[in-house]
């Protein structure tokens, strides 16, 4: 086997190791809550702490590899990544929890950054989508593996190990990577770092995140809005007069790119309602144990693992454009037909629902990247695959606050003036919270659709022959 295909090996291995880290933790929250005493609205921060640390981290990630090598940013973000596991496992209370997601989300971000942008300079143009195509099922692999896994640690030995299990891992990722990946050149040696526009960025990113919330008043949301408004135009101005910015503006003009970023951004969106509601349906209206939901919650990435190497050889040959588009359609429907189910919804309707939404997922996830990718000259590839992270992470990170917003202020409103409600009543208040939430993801799925089927007036299947003949690897 040729040097290239090892160095995919060390990629996937770290692709599933850091998607396997965010699929642990999502199945654990009902049962962390529980240990906790924890409410929906609190133990969110689990996830939102870690989502705002990546996405307000990737782009930094990205710069520095450029600057000091994308081995020693990949590879090293694993250490980090096993340092927040071991704070968060170690963890005697929620504000120690807390301080380990925010490691182990600038561990995380650091191989994000890079996966991507690391497989596309390896592989010819003729070998780069077969490539790209076996990175992103990884992310069904980690998907699928992570609920299963998460819920038979936390049956067998503890909430704890759904973050000590990153460790053995952790540590055979970054073995790989130091042994596999190629020191590559440092393009930008003699370039200094932009920390000015770190710092904005990552400050624009807090102030929108505790914006959103739900922590405080209404006059100091409308605050924090305006602050993060504010320092993130700052940042946008800055980065437009910098010679070597943190983030080039100039990619947001190549229609291909943007609508596929704007496509990305909306479909991780809309998967944020099952992600994080999932496990608690399933535990609390529907009774499963943490290993059943496990189960439950694997025919959608099974699907998107088995459909996203098809779907990206379908694109090469037909075009990305009906795939992609036809499958966030699928979810639309999936999703608004999930915002009914009721409290005596069979095992097998959940799975094929589930299996649905993994089969749209599937559809749009390989052909998007090529879009995104291929639109991009190859001097600009690192900074396209941290973008393209980038939305991924953000939009999860954004539906993670607003499904939850829209959750428990449905839930709370149902709930008003009851003083001990039933079972009966607590189960049909989640419910009418469950529904609000899934009809926003049905919405930000239809959006992506919409920036999705805009590109067949911009794409066609001479463009796309043209851009694959710009990106050819450096030699």
């Amino acid at each position: 086997m040729s040097r290239r295909w090892w160095i995919l090996t060390s990629i996937s291995l770290g692709t599933f190791v850091s998607v396997l880290n965010v699929n642990l933790v999502n199945v654990a929250l009902p049962t962390i809550s529980r240990v906790m005493d924890l409410e929906i609205s609190q133990v969110q921060w689990v996830v939102l702490v870690f989502s705002v640390t990546v996405a307000a981290t990737l782009l930094i990630a990205g710069n520095l590899a450029d600057l000091v090598g994308r081995k020693k940013v990949y590879s090293g973000g694993f250490l980090v990544l096993m340092l927040g596991s071991l704070v968060c496992g170690l963890a005697p209370n929620f504000p120690v929890l807390l301080v380990g997601r925010f490691i182990q989300g600038l561990g995380a971000a650091m191989p994000m950054a890079n996966g991507m942008a690391i497989t596309t300079t390896t592989f010819p143009v003729e070998e780069r989508g077969r490539a790209l195509g076996i990175v992103g099922s990884m992310v069904g692999v980690g998907s699928l593996t992570g609920p299963v896994l998460g819920g038979f640690l936390i049956d067998v030995l503890g909430w704890h190990w759904v973050f000590f299990i990153n460790i053995p891992l952790g540590l055979l990722a970054f073995s790989t990577a130091l042994a596999l990946l190629p020191q590559d050149s440092q393009s930008r040696q003699h370039e200094g770092f932009d920390g000015a526009g770190a710092f904005l960025f990552a400050v624009s990113m807090v102030l929108f995140l505790l914006a959103l919330s739900g922590v405080a008043d209404r006059t100091t949301v409308s605050a924090l809005t305006t602050a993060g408004v504010a320092v993130f135009g700052i940042f946008l101005w800055w980065e437009k007069n910098q010679e070597a910015p943190l983030l080039d503006l100039g990619l947001f003009k190549i229609p291909l790119f943007s609508t596929s970023l704007a496509a990305a951004f909306f479909a991780y969106l809309s998967m944020a309602a099952l992600l994080i509601l999932g496990p608690f349906y399933l535990e609390e209206v529907l009774g499963c144990s943490p290993s059943q939901v496990g189960f439950l919650m694997a025919p959608y990435p099974l699907l998107l693992t088995l459909v996203a190497p098809l779907s990206g050889w379908l694109s090469d040959h037909w075009g990305p454009v009906y795939l992609t588009t036809g499958g966030l359609l699928l979810n639309v429907f999936v999703l608004l037909s999930l915002g009914f189910l009721g409290s005596d919804t069979s095992y097998l309707d959940l799975a094929l629902r589930f299996a649905l939404l993994g089969l749209g997922m599937g559809m749009f996830h390989s052909p998007n990247n090529s879009t995104l990718m291929g639109s991009v000259p190859f001097s600009k590839l690192g900074v396209a695959g941290g973008a393209n992270a980038l939305v991924r992470n953000l939009g999860m990170l954004l539906g993670t606050t607003v499904v939850v917003l829209l959750f428990s202020s449905f839930q709370g409103r149902y709930l008003a003036g009851i003083e001990v409600p039933s079972r009966v009543q607590e189960i049909r208040a989640f419910l009418h919270g469950w529904q609000a939430a899934f009809t926003f993801a049905a919405l930000a799925a239809a959006l992506g659709a919409c920036f999705s089927g805009i590109r067949v007036r911009i794409f066609n299947r001479k463009e796309a022959d043209e851009m694959k003949f710009k990106i050819v690897p450096d030699r």
